[in-house]
């Protein structure tokens, strides 16, 4: 039998702090959320992926599984296999795309 441990981050506001994100990473590992996958973040191939357009949805699940304050940015793994971006995975700007919208944890 499993038992399920699961929660949000942030009940009032839809996209938790910055430091809300990287405690629940540190705590309960990666953390799902959602984020805004427009032409450029599907097109990515490496670097720090900054889109500072002002979304209002979200379109698009991902795991937030990391991050790197001397980037100023998160460690993204997507679920469009290891082709797309770095074998899988991006770094991009806290704030991007409505990255962290909905942030969750789970624990089995």
């Amino acid at each position: 039998m499993f038992t399920w441990s699961c929660g949000f981050l942030c009940q009032e506001v839809w996209i938790p702090t910055v430091d809300q994100i990287k405690q629940a990473i540190y705590t309960y590992g990666s953390v799902s959320a959602y984020i805004y996958a427009d032409k450029f973040f599907q097109a990515y191939k490496s670097g720090v992926f900054n889109n500072s357009k002002r979304y209002k949805w979200t379109n698009h699940a991902i795991q937030l599984v990391g991050w790197d304050d001397t980037k100023q940015a998160w460690l993204l793994k997507n679920s469009w296999g290891t082709s797309w971006g770095i074998n899988g995975f991006m770094w991009i700007k806290y704030g991007s795309c409505r990255v962290g919208e909905g942030a969750a944890w789970c624990l089995d």
